[in-house]
C-alpha cells in the first residue's frame, strides 16, 4: 500500500504539505478490525517506510500488509475490511 501526499518544509510552510506518514499511521487502525466468529483470521503490518528527514513533511509512505483467514471467505473478509480502513485513512487526509 502506498500513500502519496505532498512534501513541504515542516517549519516554514507546513500548510503547503500533505503528510503521507500521518495517513499511514491512521491506517494502523487495521488492527482494530473485528475478527470473524466463523474462524481464525489475522492481519499484520510488516513494514512501514516514510519520510526523508525530521523537518520535512513526508510525501510518500509505504506499508506491507498481510491478511489471513482460515478459509478463502475469511481471507476475503479481512482483505476487504483492510481495504476499507486504508481507503478511509487516505480519504481523511486527502491522499492519492
Amino acid at each position: 500500500m502506498k500513500f502519496t501526499g505532498k512534501s513541504a518544509h515542516a517549519g516554514v510552510e507546513p500548510d503547503a504539505g500533505n503528510n503521507s506518514l500521518l495517513a499511514a499511521s491512521a491506517a494502523l487502525n487495521l488492527h482494530a478490525i473485528a475478527r470473524s466468529g466463523d474462524g481464525a483470521t489475522r492481519i499484520n503490518v510488516g513494514t512501514m517506510k516514510a519520510g526523508s528527514g525530521r523537518n520535512v513533511i513526508a510525501d510518500t509512505a509505504f506499508m506491507e500488509i498481510e491478511t489471513r483467514g482460515e478459509t478463502t471467505e475469511l481471507n476475503h473478509y479481512m482483505y476487504n475490511k483492510a481495504k476499507t480502513v486504508i481507503q478511509a485513512a487516505a480519504d481523511m487526509l486527502k491522499m492519492k
